[in-house]
This record gives C-alpha cells, structure tokens and sequence, in this order.
C-alpha cells in the first residue's frame, strides 16, 4: 500500500482504519481495563466505530472480554483488556561488553532474558549471528505467542554496531544494514534506537503514567555510554550528535586522556563505567584495604561503594 507523499494529500480509509484501530489499542493498554462505552468518549469515534474495531480486535486476539466492569453511569458493561498471553515483544540491548536479549510484554515486563558477554570490537556479522540464534531461542519458548515487533537499542560505546546503526543502505526509507539484517530474519517491525533515547522516553512515559505532566523532559543517561535526550510532548527530539559525536564524546580537557573517538578528555573517559573500571585499577594500590583488588564488572564497585569500601568511596567523590 502506497499513499501520496503530497503536500494536503488525503488519507483512503485502510490507513484511517489502521489509525484508528492503533488509538484504540492505545487506549486500552492505557486504562488497562475499560468499555466499548468509554472507548468511544475517549477516543470521540462513533459508537458504531468503535464496535466494529474493537470486534476486529476480539477476532484477531488483540483484546479479550474481562466480565462485567462498572461504566461511568454505574450501569455494568461488559470490561475489554489487552491479550497479554497472546502479545510479545522482542527486545535486544547491545553494550560495549554485552547484549541482552529478552522477551516483554507490552507493559514493558521482562518476561525472559538472557545476557552473553561480547568484545566490543568484535566482528559485526559474528555478534549478529549470535544475537539471532540467542533470540531464535527465546521465541522457541514462547510457542503460539504472536510477536508484535523487535527492538534494539545499542549504546554508542559498541562502535561495530554504532557504524552499522549509521550507514543508510537503501532508498526511500534510508533503513540501516542493522535494521534490515534483522528484518530479513524475523520478518516483524524492527525499532533500532539509542539507549539514551529510550532512557529519556521512558523517564517522560512514568510520568505520564503517574499523572504529572511535563512538557519537555531532559534525561542525561550514564553507564557504559554518556547520553543526553531530550523529550518534548512525547516526542524524542532529533539531533545532529550522532555515534562518536553523542554527548560522551565532549571534548571538557583537551589536554587529557587520549579517546577511542579520536579527542581528547571526553566526558566519557571520566564517569562512563569504562573510566570507574580503570580508575579502580589505577587507584588499587594506593588503598591496599580496599576489596576492590581484580573485580570483574561495575557491580562489584556499586557493592563496595554500598559497603563503604575506602577506595570505591574515593571513585565516587572523583566521579
């Protein structure tokens, strides 16, 4: 299906009835439990409109009956609900030093996942094919659930994955030799973003949810990348920093440490969980007390810090 790219074009009615139906759903994964009733106040369609989707939705397993539910009036209509046994989503998060693939419901409920350790320059194709296998059996046991889509999100530390993020490869849509790599695979909606992106839209999405309204919401993510987002009316603002021009890659002490980006004294090389790990091997001898003698991962900090361990203390002032 193909719709005009004109200025003013109008809409046929398979993509109204698309919209439609996505208002619905989105509705309803909203209030959780509602009514043909309060479908129709809420969203302003037809009472008959809403009928019909919601029966299309009923077919097609989207939407289940809940039993009787108290309307507005107080009167007793008949409750509808997401099918979450029916509905999964894929989900990939790819770091500089792992990927994490797991299952979630659409309410974000991790419902499965499992971690695999990684090199952060290692082979594109070869992390891939692994991810794949890794997410081939992930569905395997999941047998008659229907996948609505995968997502990827991957940090800007991972440059084998960042590069191929970057790279358009075809006309019109400019999709990503990551993007279609997986499409061609999975045959489902392929979303491929930033971790800071996604960090900043579920940060404005909570608050949503706990009913306080923020207009625009600017999220600084901290981990094994440096991210700033920002979010407006839901909406994450593009911008022109990209791969190894986001955020962590700021140049604050142009007389520092040389950067995998090619500068010098990047925010990165100071708070990301690459520089904690480093300053503990740097500091290590100086607080011959310390635990902190060989650990592994960043957890093992974040635990001596909570028990108060001299040398994880003093990385934390620093940091």
């Amino acid at each position: 299906m193909t719709t005009s790219n004109k200025p003013g074009a109008g809409k046929n009615s398979e993509v109204i009835q698309r919209q439609n139906r996505q208002l619905v759903l989105r509705l309803v994964k909203e209030k959780q439990v509602t009514s043909r009733i309060e479908l129709a106040s809420l969203s302003g369609l037809k009472q008959a409109t809403i009928t019909n989707i919601v029966n299309d939705l009923l077919g097609m397993g989207y939407l289940e009956e809940t039993g009787l539910i108290e309307s507005a009036n107080g009167r007793r209509v008949v409750g509808l609900q997401l099918n979450l046994e029916k509905m999964r989503v894929l989900v990939v998060r790819i770091t500089a030093s792992y990927y994490a693939a797991g299952i979630y419901d659409v309410y974000g409920e991790c419902l499965s996942v499992k971690k695999e350790f990684i090199d952060t320059y290692q082979d594109f194709e070869e992390t891939s094919r692994s991810i794949i296998a890794c997410l081939k059996k992930c569905m395997r046991g999941c047998s008659g659930k229907h996948f609505l889509g995968l997502g990827i999100v991957f940090h800007g530390g991972n440059p084998a994955f960042r590069d191929e993020y970057l790279k358009p490869q075809g006309e019109p849509e400019k999709s990503t030799r990551l993007h279609e790599l997986f499409y061609n695979v999975f045959k489902m909606p392929v979303f491929v973003h930033k971790f800071g992106d996604m960090v900043a839209y579920y940060a404005w999405e909570r608050k949503e949810r706990e009913q306080e309204k923020v207009h625009t919401l600017v999220c600084l993510s901290v981990g094994y990348a440096v991210d700033c987002a920002v979010v407006s009316y839901g909406r994450v603002l593009p911008n022109r920093l990209d791969g190894y021009g986001e955020y962590g890659h700021v140049s604050i002490d142009y007389g520092g440490k040389p950067c995998q980006c090619g500068n010098r004294g990047c925010i990165h090389g100071f708070v990301s969980v690459e520089a904690v790990m480093g300053m503990v091997k740097e500091k290590s001898a100086e607080y011959p007390q310390s635990c902190l003698t060989d650990p592994e991962n960043i957890r093992e900090v974040i635990k001596a810090y909570y028990d108060r361990d001299p040398l994880a203390l003093a990385i934390y002032e620093k940091v």
